[in-house]
């Protein structure tokens, strides 16, 4: 999901948990954000209030920050999995869908006076966008969104020669796989072993769509 302002353009990222920029033409790539971030994905700017939105659906949260990435706030949690997110600072509100509960939400810019606008006849609603001409919502409703995917260790570090258990799961996921070393894996599951260097583990996974 990416956004432009000010010659920029801004950008989530969920394979680095990261929010960035460049310049329009990608040279001057920066980090925003690094930390704090689970999956990062729906993402909208209010250019003249200075701040960033998005959603985590990992973390089912909206958040925001500045434009340079600082004073990072946490705004809503809601019930489900949030994806997509739309502004209207005119008038001070911003709007997401939340595909856990089927759903089209509102909510004041600082996350106060959450109103529930759509709440029957949606699948799984992801894509959103507003009319503002005449004040409308227009949402989209996706088959196929990502997969949410936990992933943890237990304990989260060790020493060497200690062991660890990876633990991992998701819904909706067709495939997983585990790298570095592990390989394709069932979903849920979980694995104990002891690594003799330094590893970061990552899990991908995949629906039926691909």
């Amino acid at each position: 999901m990416a956004a432009t302002a000010a010659g920029k353009m801004y950008w989530a990222d969920l394979g680095t948990d990261k929010i960035q920029r460049a310049n329009l033409n990608g040279s001057g790539v920066e980090d925003l954000v690094t930390g704090g971030l689970v999956s990062p994905y729906g993402l909208a700017l209010d250019v003249g209030g200075g701040k960033m939105y998005w959603t985590d659906f990992e973390t089912n949260k909206i958040q925001r920050a500045n434009l340079d990435g600082s004073g990072m706030e946490d705004l809503v949690s809601v019930g489900g999995f949030t994806y997509g997110l739309a502004l209207d600072a005119g008038a001070g509100k911003m709007y997401w869908t939340d595909w856990g509960t089927g759903k089209i939400q509102r909510a004041n810019l600082d996350g106060s006076g959450v109103v529930d606008l759509v709440t029957s006849g949606l699948r799984l609603p992801t894509g959103l966008a507003l009319d503002l001409g005449d004040r409308d919502v227009g949402g989209t409703d996706d088959p196929s969104p990502p997969p949410p995917v936990r992933l943890s260790a237990s304990p989260a570090s060790i020493e060497r020669g200690r062991s660890a258990t990876l633990t991992w799961s998701s819904t909706r996921a067709a495939s997983a796989e585990i790298t570095p070393g592990i390989g394709v894996v069932r979903t849920p599951g979980s694995r104990t072993g002891s690594p003799s260097t330094t590893t970061t583990y990552r899990i991908t996974v995949r629906d039926a769509g691909g």
